[in-house]
């Protein structure tokens, strides 16, 4: 049998390789930078007076706010955010004002993503219940997990033993689909409550942002 020549560079190898992947496109906005945080602001403010409070020019919340909107107007960048602080700090009005956003910038498109919110509890519910919406959860283009780490890590389905949270943040990693959370855990934490490799895959999908206000519930 006559012996192959292989004569391709390595770089022809990758470039060979890379034409039978599928390349996951991230999620951004079509708007600059400056527009993304006027926009974002304008919606959060709308959240916090929608619930007839004040918004406070809290640096930490303009901080977070202009963060949030640089990522949503930025194509290089990890999947997913993940929204970390104590309670009433403002993590779950930035999910809610992100949808917003996304909400109006697809607004006149006959095409677009729909971002579905949901609490982790809730999730864990669908999951013993509905598994076909489990799944279907798990492959929605935009995905934002309420209050992760307040529902419980492993529940029992009769004799089989789930894990829900893990199941569909390990799904979505695998598929670079676009998350967001928010939770009290702190990052480190992760490692803890769930196991060491969600811990290591949210280091590689997810963007920390901290909400280190004190609480604005009164």
């Amino acid at each position: 049998m006559k012996e192959i020549e292989y004569t391709r560079s390595e770089q022809d190898y990758q470039q060979m390789f890379a034409r039978q992947l599928t390349t996951v496109q991230r999620f951004k906005l079509d708007i600059s930078e400056n527009e993304a945080i006027k926009v974002l602001t304008a919606a959060y403010k709308a959240q916090v007076e929608n619930r007839h409070c004040h918004f406070l020019e809290d640096d930490d919340i303009i901080k977070a706010i202009e963060f949030t909107a640089s990522w949503l107007a930025m194509e290089d960048k990890k999947p997913g955010l993940y929204f970390t602080g104590l309670c009433g700090t403002g993590k779950t009005t930035m999910i809610k004002a992100i949808k917003m956003v996304v909400d109006w910038y697809y607004s006149n498109t006959r095409f677009k993503p729909t971002m579905t919110i949901i609490k982790a509890t809730d999730l864990v519910s669908i999951a013993l219940n509905n598994y076909y919406e489990f799944k279907s959860l798990a492959k929605r283009t935009l995905l934002a997990i309420d209050d992760l780490g307040q529902e419980p890590a492993v529940i029992s389905n009769y004799a089989n033993v789930m894990k829900p949270c893990i199941e569909i943040l390990s799904e979505r990693y695998d598929a670079q689909l676009t998350t967001f959370i928010s939770s009290n855990l702190a990052p480190e934490n992760i490692k803890e409550y769930y196991d060491e490799r969600l811990s290591d895959r949210f280091r590689e999908m997810m963007e920390i942002i901290p909400f280190e206000s004190k609480t604005f519930r009164k």
